[in-house]
């Protein structure tokens, strides 16, 4: 049951006289987003109603380690992480779309941030607006699109009519639009995950949004954008980004359960790029090195050539579990690697350890 109003309450007790086991899922804060409305002095009572709602099921579903310690502390029962992802072969670099940035006004060398989403008062929009007119000083020619839609858009297009706004997008056109930005804003504070980190990270956008939900499960700083604390820091991170086409590229996303294939030539140089599971497991058998998008250079890979690869699992604790298989090194908290004396070798063990994850999901 996703939702705790009428209907919610209607379902769990349809389920309660039929005896159907219950799982609720914790999708919003609305605590969260009251103060936004005026409303600052309910909170209490709302996240009363909410754990009075969910504690009557069998499980309270969360997409993070966090939110779960959180409802935890707060009294809410049998709260269980239920990890969430995004379709890494719809929400992929090479959806960027030359035509679509120019029906934006933007020319090969442009530069689009973009937000996705709700555009609501909850969603702490005016501090992305900032950093936009900050970063337009760096900028001039920058636009600032907008997809989605909401209570605000119309008071927002009202004061910034230069700013772009293309509605509600889903599907293809949704990756498309993703796709073919530059940086991903997303100023939020009230999310309980944020699936629109992920979808723009699997699109090879460079993010900069708050450290939690989303964003501190699998944002990295100075890897595939900027995760901050505080307002100001937020504005700082787009100024650094936009302002640094080099480093804003090394930042392109890197999607969370990617492998990271790395290739040692009889030179001692090495070079590596970022893949899906899939992708990487194609690239090793082709002997190839893939560049996402074009943005990488592509060399032939001799078939006998040693290949190193490193994945970025999707916890901590599943990366203890590799571990434990003496082949495997930890590189952080999530990322461990292996090296191969071959492309067949790499590709048997990449495949062992994406059906271990598949398994234990």
């Amino acid at each position: 049951i996703a939702t705790e109003g009428p209907l919610g309450w209607s379902a769990l007790r349809t389920a309660r006289r039929l005896g159907i086991p219950v799982a609720s899922g914790f999708h919003t804060r609305f605590d969260e987003y009251l103060p936004d409305y005026g409303v600052a002095w309910l909170q209490a009572a709302a996240l009363r109603w909410m754990r009075r709602f969910h504690n009557q099921a069998d499980a309270t579903l969360v997409p993070t380690q966090e939110l779960q310690q959180f409802l935890g502390e707060q009294g809410f029962d049998r709260v269980r992480l239920l990890a969430r992802a995004v379709d890494s072969s719809q929400f992929e670099p090479q959806r960027r779309d030359p035509a679509l940035r120019e029906e934006w006004g933007i020319d090969g060398n442009g530069f689009a941030a973009i937000y996705v989403g709700r555009i609501a008062p909850e969603k702490n929009l005016g501090l992305a607006v900032k950093a936009f007119r900050r970063l337009q000083q760096i900028r001039p020619k920058a636009r600032f699109i907008w997809v989605g839609d909401g209570p605000s858009r119309e008071k927002l297009a009202h004061e910034n009519p230069d700013f772009i706004f293309c509605g509600v997008q889903r599907g293809d056109a949704l990756a498309r639009h993703f796709a073919s930005g530059d940086l991903f804003l997303f100023p939020s504070r009230s999310e309980t995950f944020g699936n629109v980190t992920l979808e723009a990270m699997a699109s090879g956008v460079a993010t900069v949004a708050f450290d939690y939900g989303a964003a501190r499960e699998y944002l990295r700083t100075d890897d595939n954008g900027i995760a901050v604390n505080e307002d100001s820091e937020f504005v700082a991170a787009a100024l650094q980004l936009a302002g640094d086409d080099v480093l804003r590229e090394e930042n392109e996303a890197i999607f969370p359960h990617a492998v990271f294939v790395q290739t040692k030539r009889a030179t001692g140089q090495g070079s590596g790029i970022s893949l899906s599971p899939e992708q990487a497991q194609q690239a090793i058998r082709a002997g190839v090195e893939q560049g996402l998008a074009g943005r990488a250079r592509c060399q032939p890979l001799p078939t006998a050539s040693p290949v190193q690869v490193q994945i970025a699992a999707t916890s901590p604790g599943m990366a203890d579990l590799f571990c434990q298989w003496p082949a495997l090194e930890r590189v952080d908290g999530r990322t461990v690697r292996f090296s191969a004396p071959d492309i067949e070798s790499a590709v048997r063990m990449t495949n062992c350890l994406s059906a271990m994850s598949s398994m234990l999901r």
